[in-house]
């Protein structure tokens, strides 16, 4: 079977994505025109496949990758922002006052002995 679609409609990357859903039922070809790709689907034994089914991924994995491409200046934000927050700054200074200030007779000490 053979499907065509537009590339004015659908990035590559969708097309290529909506094809390896299909991997284990079938053996899938990808070409292109000058202004669609084609995709020639046959089924492995034992699998059937409907049309319907491909048109239905191809649209899944077009919504995601538009979804994508709205949200990721965002995550890339957040990410900035969650990995320059857990930048520790290493100081001698206050090392050398917490290895003075803390003794191991305190630190060994039973709680719940008054």
């Amino acid at each position: 079977m053979e499907f065509r679609y537009g590339k004015e409609l659908y990035p590559k990357d969708v097309l290529i994505k909506a094809a390896f859903h299909f991997l284990n039922v079938a053996y899938v070809h990808l070409d292109c025109t000058e202004k669609e790709y084609v995709v020639r689907m046959t089924a492995k034994p034992g699998n059937n496949i409907v049309e319907a089914e491909f048109d239905n991924e191809i649209l899944s994995q077009l919504t995601r990758y538009t979804i994508y491409e709205q949200t990721k200046e965002i995550r890339a934000l957040t990410l900035a922002r969650a990995l320059g927050s857990s930048v520790v700054i290493h100081s001698t200074e206050n090392d050398e006052i917490m290895n003075d200030s803390v003794e191991a007779d305190n630190l060994l000490k039973d709680w719940f002995e008054s």
